[in-house]
């Protein structure tokens, strides 16, 4: 039986064949028109919606896809925006990466994290689509366990930490070598510092590789973090997510490491009821779906 690292190697190995020399998958790109699909324009959107959070009506997921509906299979719905039409990830096109949803501390991570999985569990099969979970609280999920995506949700201890690395390392490298694959998995980890402060070494640059080539292999990494435990992650272990939604940041310092200088400053966004994503050159900000 192989073991992790030796698993790890023959991944690098397949992957060379996927990527350029520098190490970057080929047809990678940093805009988001291919990582955001907008639906086709209603007759009749939803209403604008208001700007104070008072008066928020945020439709729910199943009035999102019973309007704009039918979608594609592979898709899940990452938000709304500011006209009422929903916003898309496709799960089957690779070039976005990666996505890390980071904000100040109760402002609606766990939330939107929990409003993508239940799109992704309205919108798709159990055969076309499966979700893993890691949550410092995994209580926050726990009506999903129930729902049509009954995700798998994986403990707070080391030994089914390192089991859940070695199961997504066995299935990239299946699907490097065998492209018929099988169901999209939908990885969760919210809150990604306490994650990567459970993992060894070896289990570590797994699951940096995982991020990084998964949405290649249908293997997409989702994760949560607080500007609190900001400086437990790496520039490393971050560049793994080159998809970024903002929520709230309020240190100048936190908003430059995760969005950069050519984007110093977000939008007003109503706490915890929305986010906002690099659209071309600046951030459009986008309301999270109620769930239902």
């Amino acid at each position: 039986m192989l073991t992790q690292e030796e698993r790890f190697l023959t991944g690098l190995s397949a992957l060379e064949e996927l990527t350029q020399h520098d190490g970057k998958p080929r047809d990678f790109s940093e805009k988001l028109e291919k990582f955001l699909e907008r639906s086709t324009p209603q007759a009749n959107p939803f209403t604008s919606v208001p700007p104070a959070p008072d008066g928020i009506y945020l439709p729910t997921l199943q009035e999102l896809i019973s309007k704009h509906g039918p979608f594609s299979p592979g898709c899940a719905i990452l938000g709304v925006c500011e006209d009422g039409l929903p916003i898309l990830l496709d799960l089957n096109q690779p070039t976005s990466g990666a996505l890390v949803v980071s904000g100040d501390p109760h402002t609606g991570k766990t939330r939107l994290l929990r409003s993508i999985l239940a799109s992704a569990g309205l919108m798709n099969s159990p055969f076309e689509l499966q979700a893993w979970v890691y949550a410092s609280q995994p209580e926050e999920y726990r009506h999903l366990v129930d729902s049509t995506l009954a995700p798998q949700v994986i403990q707070r201890r080391p030994q089914a930490i390192h089991q859940c690395i070695d199961q997504l390392l066995d299935l990239a490298n299946q699907r490097l070598l065998d492209k018929r694959g099988g169901p999209t998995i939908l990885f969760i980890v919210d809150d990604l510092a306490d994650f990567i402060c459970q993992l060894d070494d070896e289990s570590y640059w797994a699951f940096e590789w995982i991020a990084r080539i998964g949405p290649q292999l249908r293997l997409w990494t989702i994760a949560a973090l607080s500007t609190k435990t900001l400086d437990w992650v790496d520039d490393e272990a971050l560049g793994c997510f080159p998809t970024r939604a903002l929520l709230d940041v309020a240190s100048p310092l936190h908003l430059q490491r995760l969005a950069g200088e050519a984007h110093p400053h977000l939008p007003a966004l109503a706490r915890g009821f929305q986010f906002c994503l690099p659209y071309q050159d600046h951030w459009m900000p986008v309301w999270m779906c109620d769930p239902g």
